[in-house]
């Protein structure tokens, strides 16, 4: 999965919330006998417990996207109504 964008995020202590639009994460078409399954963006929340020695001081989105870049965090789609 690739982080499209940060919409938000915030620190709870040792904590880190993000909410992003992670791309080809939501089925958008079932897979036919002729084709495959197609996935589109959907927006995600993640929340993520940082290492108490290793102290991250997020200033903006970008240092956070940076920081979630390579890694293989635990989406959770964000609930549409």
């Amino acid at each position: 999965m690739f982080l499209d964008q940060v919409v938000s995020f915030s620190m709870e202590g040792e904590s880190l919330y993000v909410e992003a639009i992670v791309d080809e994460f939501k089925l958008v078409r079932q897979q036919t006998w002729y084709e495959p399954a197609e996935y589109g963006p959907a927006t995600c929340w993640l929340r993520m417990d940082l290492d108490e020695e290793d102290p991250h001081q997020f200033k903006d989105k970008a240092a956070v996207c940076e920081f979630l870049d390579g890694l293989d965090p635990d989406w959770q789609q964000v609930e549409e109504y």
